[in-house]
């Protein structure tokens, strides 16, 4: 089957495939004024293979199927100039391609989950060993490379954001409809995959809050993510989510809240003051927030409760962003008259 690509590849070629190229592009016009509605066929999401099969054009011009789907691919390209809109139809064909595939379990689909990662994983390490595709370039090119993608329109650079969101809730509505990806495990089973990831400080987890105030500014500067929509469209989508009962829409008040302080637990958001204590100075940690504030005079509160609160995490917390300006500043609020025991 020809490759359901608006162009084809320049490549080298044998003998017998420039022959049947020629004899495609010696068919094409013929095809063209026989069958002008082979286009709509290939928008309405039918492969140059099914229209070629559809009009019986192998038969016709006594033709093997992969010229016949040739021909129909080059009689596409001229039927529909657009070459733009040629591209997003190829992204529909792929996408509709892939879904089937999940449907009728063919291809990596048909496999375990045990055997793709088996398969998976010595592939990559075939490739890593060999130092080719994807590791035979360093950092620095594989950066470069997706800067100019994403400059030239290439990819999924290509697609709007708004197709972006419309292609992922189709793939999230297959997915929880066939139960597969993450609507195939249990509540339980995310809830300890989310503590693995922080407690070894995988993703998200690894960074810094100054990294990850970078990566929000940047990708506010960028207009990307939720930053790509208007206040009236982050508007419609939270008051339809509201309707559906979607997200935190599906809990009542009570259940928000409980989730909300549960969270802040396990994160150590909301270890008591009173919990631990300095074996040095005897205190617990309120105790020795107080002291420190009450030592410390000179510059702005502001400054003063930032150095406190990474004193505090990296005395308490193990370096864990638990304290922060807004709880030092109002602990100190609340407690400032009390006496340091």
């Amino acid at each position: 089957m020809p490759r359901e690509n608006p162009e084809s590849p320049s490549q080298s070629l044998t003998p017998a495939q420039i022959t049947a190229i020629k004899r495609a592009k010696k068919l094409c016009p013929t095809i063209i004024g026989n069958h002008p509605e082979i286009a709509q066929d290939y928008r309405d999401g039918l492969t140059y293979r099914e229209i070629a099969i559809k009009y019986n054009i192998d038969r016709y011009f006594k033709v093997g199927i992969r010229i016949a789907a040739e021909s129909v691919r080059l009689a596409v390209k001229t039927l529909i100039p657009d070459e733009k809109e040629r591209t997003g139809l190829v992204h529909e064909h792929r996408s509709k391609n892939g879904l089937d595939q999940v449907d009728q379990r063919k291809g990596i689909f048909g496999l375990s989950p045990k055997k793709r990662s088996a398969n998976s994983r010595r592939a990559g390490l075939i490739t890593q060993i060999n130092r080719t595709g994807v590791f035979s370039l360093s950092k620095d090119e594989l950066s470069a490379i997706g800067k100019r993608n994403w400059e030239n329109g290439i990819g999924i650079a290509a697609i709007t954001p708004e197709r972006k969101r419309l292609i992922n809730q189709k793939i999230a509505n297959h997915s929880k409809k066939n139960g597969k990806g993450i609507f195939a495990q249990t509540k339980e089973k995310l809830v300890a995959l989310g503590k693995m990831t922080y407690e070894k400080r995988i993703g998200i987890h690894g960074m810094t809050t100054e990294e990850k105030q970078a990566i929000g500014k940047k990708t506010y500067a960028e207009g990307k993510g939720c930053h790509s929509l208007t206040t009236e469209q982050l508007r419609t989508i939270g008051l339809d989510n509201c309707r559906k009962g979607i997200g935190m829409f599906k809990q009542t008040k009570e259940e928000n809240i409980s989730s909300s302080k549960k969270g802040r637990l396990e994160s150590g958001k909301s270890i008591p003051w009173d919990m631990l204590v300095d074996s040095d100075s005897g205190l617990n940690e309120g105790d020795y927030c107080d002291k420190l504030m009450q030592e410390s005079h000179d510059g702005p509160l502001k400054d003063k409760a930032n150095k406190i609160a990474q004193h505090l995490n990296e005395k308490f917390h193990g370096g864990r962003q638990v304290r922060t300006i807004n709880s030092v500043y109002h602990r100190w609020k609340k407690f400032k008259a009390a006496p340091v025991v």
